[in-house]
């Protein structure tokens, strides 16, 4: 789907919203790039002909072949690269029904120039969808120009990431309480994938810092000064979400140890009275089995007390082993 919106900079004429190919020809219409009084926001989401979608960039954008393939791909690093023109950012943002920690994302693909913006997802994006909305409603941002779409969708991108991050927070207390009074394995399976998620959240974030570390000490961000508060908040948000993720990995990892110990404990635990019940009762199994030989001449079987005096020695005994155990605080 192609929706695009024209924009006054001045934000005195309303924003024009059409489909794309109309939008872009009354943007061309209207003086193209020479216009500096306003500017495109073309929005590809979905499934397009990779073919028509680069015969419409390189032809209304002038955008280069490599840079269009890079935004098409399924998988491919967050990135910050500047062309003569224009700038290419990839960030990697949460889809539209990520909402947990079982979240799903998708490539989010800008490309900004003097008076354009272009946005490509292959789903809808929250994201770009709640910033093409803060710029049709604020006249401070419309008057930062296109650039300033940058910061604004990496802001609200980041934030969606941290509302799934503080969800969690909850979950890893009532884990550690629960793991403290019953123990199980669905409970460590259950942190083993938040580990998981985690990493790959680590991983997300920290291509996220470097692209918003590049772009805020860039040409891109200073030739205005006005957009570098909002490249550095962006930047902040991006550290203090990876920060969050890399505390809740630590925790994750402390629960699955305390887990893994307390489960050590149990069965050693379990080892000790098994081996205490085991020591006890050999040199009575070795009693018994003397004299359960079948020798017709035992002198023990020929007197009255031997049953008894045998079950005495081998109460003793086992008697006495409790004590010895108890003294070395074995048990």
């Amino acid at each position: 789907m192609k929706q695009a919106y024209l924009f006054d900079v001045t934000g005195t004429v309303p924003v024009l919203r059409e489909d794309g190919e109309s939008a872009l020809q009354t943007w061309r219409d209207q003086g193209g790039y020479a216009n500096h009084q306003q500017f495109v926001w073309l929005d590809l989401s979905g499934e397009t002909d990779p073919a028509v979608e680069e015969q419409l960039l390189r032809s209304a954008f002038g955008i280069e072949k490599m840079a269009i393939q890079d935004a098409q791909r399924t998988r491919h690093p967050p990135k910050f690269e500047a062309f003569a023109d224009y700038y290419f950012i990839l960030l990697r943002g949460l889809s539209s029904k990520s909402t947990t920690i079982d979240f799903q994302t998708i490539q989010i693909a800008l490309f900004i120039g003097t008076n354009f913006i272009v946005t490509r997802h292959p789903e809808p994006s929250p994201s770009v969808e709640k910033s093409v909305r803060q710029f049709i409603e604020s006249p401070e941002l419309l008057a930062l120009g296109p650039k300033a779409a940058a910061p604004l969708i990496g802001r609200n991108m980041v934030d969606r990431y941290l509302t799934v991050l503080l969800s969690l927070e909850p979950r890893l207390d009532s884990l550690e309480l629960e793991m403290v009074e019953n123990p199980t394995a669905a409970q460590l399976a259950e942190i083993t994938g938040y580990k998981t998620r985690l990493k790959k959240l680590r991983r997300i974030f920290s291509y996220h810092e470097q692209v918003f570390s590049r772009a805020r000490t860039s040409e891109f961000a200073n030739a205005e000064s006005r957009l570098t508060h909002h490249f550095n908040d962006t930047y902040e948000q991006i550290e203090r979400a990876n920060s969050l993720a890399v505390l809740y990995y630590d925790l994750a990892s402390d629960l699955m140890n305390s887990s893994i110990s307390m489960e050590s404990h149990r069965l050693n635990g379990i080892m000790k009275v098994l081996t205490i019940i085991t020591a006890i009762f050999v040199p009575l199994g070795f009693i018994a089995g003397v004299y359960g030989m079948n020798f017709e001449y035992m002198p023990e079987l020929g007197r009255p007390t031997a049953y008894f005096t045998v079950l005495s020695t081998m109460g003793v005994i086992a008697l006495g082993s409790l004590i010895i155990f108890r003294i070395k605080k074995w048990i």
